[in-house]
């Protein structure tokens, strides 16, 4: 019982300071009590600290000079055991964010605590992260894209975060992640390129055109890079995929920054056409570029089609359940290869003309994404619903029947969940995630 008189008391103690502090018309003349607060974190009582994470941000910005400490307290309180005490503090870390000085410290914690077990804790993270991100978003994304552009072991997190959450600061998020992004694409391991470019062309449709306007040379960049100039043996249709749709996202908003990149000749009666200048030899390297690709599309295309027949084959001939399980996975994956090489020609036939259309509005299901299901044909009297050409099936001899398509279903499923597993650990003190700065 003295225990629980003790704990008891000690919560009575931190609300008085709160209602004192709450009442105060110049709360700069009770630090005293903001302090006492702070420093009923290292006590024993796990409901007075759970009180305390509520009153450390309430009162944050009226106490400056102890703003280090406040902080260095917060995040003893993201480490604690208790799980209601850690929700309790990470709901509060976006009223600490207020404070420009602290946003990217406090992005970089909330961006480690979503490796959280815990479901509720993890909504708590996303919640607030989102919240920082409102409030300040360059300083809020800047550390989390530190850790995707490391490889840290919170990647995958972090991507899966930012795939996640789009809404209104999409176009924000597409313009802080490519611009830092792309021009190190590079030095990125080579197995998370792909998740990041599935991250960019999900992202396009949301672009603002002023951004599109500074994203599309570097997206053009990769694009030269990654179609070849004449029929080769095969290409990376996944990457090709992803740029040929951010490409068309991007243009479809600021067509005219297309002269420049790729000779196209689109009027808008800006300065910006630039149709005074000869871009020549870019639209030649361009389409020269769509047709090697086309080509090469093609010839893997026929291929891959030969062998599709003969999976229902092999199925019925394997002699384990083991078997059959590795050759689905095989077919649903060349299922998934021919319907990123229809998209790669849906999106390249139109790109040949000297003033071509972007697609924007007719949007095309990329080859991971859950393809929509066709209507079923209807009775008489009715009328018949107009097969899709989303990608699966063959492109028209005009290369206009892909457009046509359903818009984007769940654009940011399919990026790669792996990682999911890891544990977060929980030592004291923070050091192990870098915290120690604040202590």
């Amino acid at each position: 019982m003295a225990a629980a008189d003790a704990d008891a008391a000690e919560v009575e103690r931190l609300y008085e300071l709160g209602e004192r502090l709450s009442s105060a018309k110049d709360k700069s003349e009770h630090a005293a009590d903001y302090e006492a607060i702070i420093a009923a974190v290292k006590g024993q009582s796990v409901k007075a600290k759970q009180l305390a994470a509520l009153l450390i941000p309430r009162f944050f910005r009226s106490f400056p000079a102890l703003a280090t400490r406040a902080m260095s307290a917060m995040f003893d309180l993201v480490e604690m055991e208790e799980l209601a005490i850690r929700i309790q503090a990470i709901r509060g870390f976006p009223l600490l964010g207020k404070d420009t000085e602290f946003v990217s410290k406090i992005a970089d914690i909330l961006g480690q605590l979503l490796t959280s077990e815990e479901n509720v804790e993890r909504d708590a993270v996303h919640k607030a992260l989102m919240s920082l991100i409102r409030q300040d978003v360059k300083n809020s994304l800047q550390p989390l894209f530190k850790h995707v552009e490391s490889g840290s072991e919170i990647r995958e997190k972090i991507i899966c975060f930012l795939r996640d959450k789009r809404g209104a600061s999409s176009s924000k998020f597409l313009n802080y992640f490519v611009k830092q992004i792309v021009p190190a694409f590079e030095e990125i391991p080579e197995e998370k390129k792909l998740d990041l470019l599935k991250t960019i062309a999900a992202s396009s449709p949301y672009a603002a055109a002023q951004d599109s306007r500074q994203l599309l040379p570097s997206i053009v960049q990769l694009l030269k890079k990654y179609m070849p100039g004449k029929k080769v043996e095969d290409i990376n249709h996944n990457y090709v995929e992803c740029l040929l749709y951010t490409f068309h996202h991007l243009a479809h908003k600021t067509p005219n920054t297309t002269n420049s990149l790729c000779g196209y000749k689109i009027v808008t009666g800006q300065p910006s056409d630039r149709l005074g200048e000869d871009f020549s030899e870019h639209y030649k390297d361009f389409t020269e570029r769509l047709t090697g690709t086309e080509e090469t599309v093609r010839a893997a295309t026929k291929r891959l089609t030969q062998g599709m027949a003969d999976f229902n084959k092999a199925i019925s001939s394997a002699k384990t359940g083991e078997e059959k399980t590795k050759i689905k996975s095989d077919q649903q994956t060349a299922t998934r290869t021919m319907r990123s090489y229809n998209n790669i020609l849906i999106m390249t036939q139109p790109l040949h003309m000297k003033s071509p259309s972007f697609m924007g509005d007719k949007k095309i299901t990329l080859s991971w994404m859950e393809q929509p299901k066709k209507p079923a044909s209807t009775v008489a009297g009715v009328k018949r619903s107009q097969p899709a050409t989303n990608g699966n099936g063959p492109a028209s001899k005009k290369g206009r029947g892909g457009m046509q398509n359903q818009l984007v279903n769940r654009a940011f499923e399919g990026l790669s969940h792996g990682g999911r597993g890891s544990g977060r650990g929980r030592g004291r003190g923070g050091r192990g995630r870098g915290w120690g700065g604040y202590h």
